[in-house]
């Protein structure tokens, strides 16, 4: 499943990160990396999705959020 699909409190793993090395460093350099662990906090409706991941909360747009898989 793809970050945008899920729902505010569920905690979810990263598994993969889909799209090229821009995309990849990017999203890397925020704590997406695979294995960590983030709570969803805003996920459903429009506009960008936000997480909390390693102590931060990160608000990402749904594009972005399309290109990370978790379990």
């Amino acid at each position: 499943m793809v970050l945008s699909a899920t729902k505010p409190g569920m905690e979810v793993t990263v598994t993969d990160i889909i799209g090229g090395r821009g995309v990849r460093s990017r999203l890397y350099s925020m704590g997406f990396t695979p294995g960590t662990k983030l709570t969803v906090l805003k996920g459903e409706g429009g506009g960008p999705v936000m997480v909390a991941v390693r102590g931060s909360r990160v608000a990402i747009g749904r594009g972005m959020a399309n290109k990370i898989t978790v379990e």
